[in-house]
């Protein structure tokens, strides 16, 4: 009883920190275009600072996993509420800096960066706790993300039209208060547990193996991230740039926020209830069933001709994202061998972060061209094409153990 107690405590911390980090993605990058247009900048230059910041946290994602596998002073929850710190100050200069500024670009782009980075750690950290014993469940933490940034989107699409951008870095101010006050409650509760912290330490040392011998015994789970990479195209696009797509079928910066709130707490059911579907049909079908879903979001969207159809199209996202997220980290799990699997999850954050760099360079320069119409025919001939490899190789790659 009392474990289970334990357990109850920590998943609702783990799922507050997925909740909280989610809303402040919102925040930050889904409302990017909100935040820039209005102070002078182009579709195509919202793209590239959403692009630029992916591509930074692509390239300091190694070192920071490198300094969280070699320090011994500082926990990943640390690592987590020091990046979130930085954040912070980041986001304070859009309260200071303002029109169509190098400045204002450049602290943009660091503050999503860095941003990004984080989220390979709170994947780790579901990975200490369940080191000490501890059993996460996964999907459900993961809901509680979708269900902030549901909340964030419905909350600052109205508070953007009635009271301004300004609403943005303020809100997000206010998340991550919260963030590092549930940092502090769950690093209390995981010290007094921890008590053979050196032991998982030596553990976690010994397991470690190099990035290139990594990627030479895997060469099949690369090219099923490549996949992931062009899957993860129309996604950044159809969140960042969502304004647009609104625009172009009549609506605005409300019903964008409704139809993003939407996309989020439809994922909720599925991630929920993802391990009891895992059990019964096993993680490989359903990302095939996700790969589906993202088909059908793409057609829909080309095919929406007003705010209703938008919102119909994302219904699919019950049967797409919702499973996808979560299918990919179990699929990856049952893969790797005991020493890999961190190596393996953060090969597919660092290919899904590589789709946001190209989604978002591509997306606002493709609008500005092209049109959203012509745009979002694009996103569906990539997604064609990354559904067929992962399609492809996924069933190559063989089961070594299945929890």
């Amino acid at each position: 009883m009392e474990t289970e107690k334990m357990q109850r405590k920590f998943q609702t911390y783990y799922g507050g920190l997925q909740f909280e980090y989610f809303t402040i993605t919102s925040a930050l990058a889904s409302f990017t275009s909100v935040f820039l247009l209005p102070n002078g900048f182009s579709n195509g230059e919202v793209g590239v600072v959403l692009a630029l910041g992916n591509l930074l946290a692509v390239l300091i994602q190694p070192f920071f996993a490198d300094f969280a596998d070699h320090t011994e002073k500082f926990g990943v929850d640390q690592l987590i509420a020091f990046a979130t710190i930085g954040v912070m100050i980041l986001c304070s200069s859009l309260l200071i800096f303002s029109g169509h500024t190098l400045a204002l670009a450049v602290f943009y782009i660091l503050m999503i960066g860095i941003h990004i980075s984080i989220q390979p750690f709170l994947y780790e950290l579901n990975f200490r706790l369940e080191k000490l014993g501890i059993h996460m469940n996964f999907g459900a933490a993961r809901s509680m993300g979708s269900i902030g940034y549901a909340i964030m989107c419905a909350i600052l699409g109205y508070f953007v039209e009635e009271w301004g951008i300004l609403c943005i870095p303020i809100s997000a101010e206010v998340m991550m208060g919260i963030m590092l006050l549930n940092l502090i409650l769950l690093r209390k509760k995981y010290l007094r547990i921890a008590k053979n912290k050196e032991e998982i330490k030596i553990v976690e040392q010994h397991e470690r193996i190099s990035l290139k011998d990594f990627m030479c015994d895997h060469k099949l789970l690369l090219v099923l991230n490549i996949g992931v990479m062009l899957l993860t195209f129309h996604n950044v696009i159809f969140s960042g740039f969502m304004l647009q797509i609104m625009e172009s079928v009549g609506g605005g910066s409300e019903q964008m926020g409704t139809a993003l709130s939407m996309m989020a707490f439809l994922e909720v059911p599925s991630m929920v209830y993802f391990d009891r579907l895992k059990e019964k049909f096993g993680s490989i079908k359903l990302l095939k069933v996700s790969c589906f879903g993202f088909l059908l979001k793409n057609v829909l969207f080309l095919c929406a001709r007003s705010v209703m159809d938008i919102y119909i199209a994302q219904l699919s996202q019950m049967i797409a994202f919702a499973f996808f997220m979560p299918a990919m980290v179990a699929y990856i799990h049952e893969r790797m061998q005991k020493g890999e699997q961190v190596k393996g999850q953060a090969l597919f954050t660092t290919m899904f972060t590589a789709g946001g760099i190209f989604g978002n360079l591509c997306g606002g320069i493709l609008i500005d061209q092209f049109g959203v119409r012509n745009m979002l025919a694009i996103c569906l001939g990539m997604t064609l094409v990354g559904v067929s490899i992962i399609l492809f190789t996924a069933d190559k790659i063989k089961t070594i153990h299945q929890n």
